[in-house]
């Protein structure tokens, strides 16, 4: 039997988070649910698609008080239909705000 090796750098974590998005080149805020992070990407649902390579301001609220918001930019790597009708999308971390 062959042993699965992982060939992400960083491990993610499962985030149940509310998630406020934003086109860098747009001030319209967007509303999402993340559904996994790690130390250098995010996945999350959203209602609308963005294309591959945008810029994005993302802000994360987590639902307790202990963790503080983190606001990063992310650019966009991966827009896929799911199956209730929004979209998950999938980002690299390219700064920390």
């Amino acid at each position: 039997m062959e042993e699965y090796a992982e060939k992400r750098d960083f491990q993610r974590m499962s985030v149940d988070s509310s998630l406020e998005y934003q086109v860098m080149s747009d001030d319209k805020l967007h509303q999402g649910q993340i559904k996994n992070l790690s130390a250098n990407g995010v996945l999350f649902v959203t209602d609308h698609c963005v294309p591959l390579g945008i810029n994005l301001r993302i802000k994360l609220s987590p639902d307790n008080k202990i963790t503080p918001p983190m606001s990063a930019e992310v650019k966009v790597t991966r827009c896929d239909k799911h199956s209730d009708g929004g979209y998950y999308l999938a980002g690299e971390i390219t700064r920390i705000i």
